[in-house]
């Protein structure tokens, strides 16, 4: 992990959650993390690790995410191990 990378992570488990965190800054912490990307119909994208996935839709027009996802994010970190 580099230390781009790992700023996005120290972002994620940030409390207040930061509102400009960008989606590509999360797709290269999780492909890092061994994750799996599957583009759905749409905007819809899902990250699979193992057995566990997380789905959200890629934010348009702008590029960051909201915080209701980036909760998800934070969430689906938990669940396949990653410690803040």
């Amino acid at each position: 992990m580099n230390s781009k990378q790992a700023k996005t992570k120290k972002a994620i488990f940030s409390q207040p959650i930061k509102k400009n965190t960008t989606y590509e800054e999360i797709v290269s912490l999780l492909l890092t993390l061994g994750c799996k990307v599957e583009q759905g119909a749409g905007s819809r994208v899902a990250f699979i690790k193992g057995k566990k996935i997380l789905r959200f839709h890629k934010p348009h027009p702008e590029n960051t995410l909201k915080t209701y996802v980036i909760q998800e994010i934070r969430n689906f970190l938990l669940e396949i191990g990653v410690k803040p």
